[in-house]
């Protein structure tokens, strides 16, 4: 079996712009994908959008589209390892989908504290990289060139330092073996060379 990688860090720490690169997801980093590497795909209960017009999302590319029978029933039977709800629809991680990406793939998430507890428990080789802080100012232009709102990047901002000491409290009691800091406070290639850097080193051994 591959590797599982999961990638910590609080909102507009550039975390799904780093895992998006080295996987292959973002075209603007092609060159920069490490190979062999794929995201694991999570389960919800929404419809499939219309992609500009030409057709819908695929099942099994962003998604696994789930009814909400299924997603119940796959949560009763302790295959979802974790779910959460957003504007009504249900999302999660199934066990099933971490064992197949890891038959042919190292594999790699983003996920809440929360949910990562649950892996770690689960599966405890599983190697956690983490963002370390960066400067306020920062985050704000980060978020404010996403289309945030004042107010919605006020109370973020008011949030992270919170995240950060949750971040922080949960790779202190995992094995240090599997725990690796990222910085990504410059250029997204800093961050995306690191990645590359542990990636590989974990690969060698």
């Amino acid at each position: 079996m591959h590797n599982l990688f999961i990638m910590l860090g609080p909102s507009g720490s550039g975390k799904t712009t780093l895992v998006e690169a080295v996987t292959g997801e973002n075209q603007l980093y092609a060159d920069l994908r490490i190979p062999s590497l794929k995201r694991v795909i999570t389960s919800t209960t929404r419809k499939p959008r219309s992609i500009n017009g030409n057709g819908f999302e695929q099942n099994g590319q962003a998604y696994w589209f789930r009814t909400p029978t299924e997603f119940e029933q796959d949560w009763t039977s302790g295959e979802l390892l974790e779910r959460a709800e957003y504007k009504g629809n249900h999302y999660g991680l199934r066990k099933s989908d971490i064992v197949d990406t890891l038959t042919t793939h190292d594999g790699f998430l983003i996920m809440e504290p929360q949910g990562t507890r649950k892996m770690l428990a689960w599966k405890p080789d599983t190697h956690v990289l983490y963002l370390l802080p960066i400067a306020e100012e920062q985050l704000h232009r980060r978020m404010l060139a996403r289309g945030a709102s004042t107010e919605d990047i006020q109370r973020r901002l008011h949030d992270i330092p919170g995240e950060y000491d949750t971040i922080n409290a949960l790779v202190k009691t995992h094995n240090p073996r599997y725990i690796h800091p990222i910085t990504n406070d410059g250029p997204v290639t800093q961050g995306i060379a690191q990645m590359r850097t542990y990636i590989e080193s974990v690969r060698a051994h």
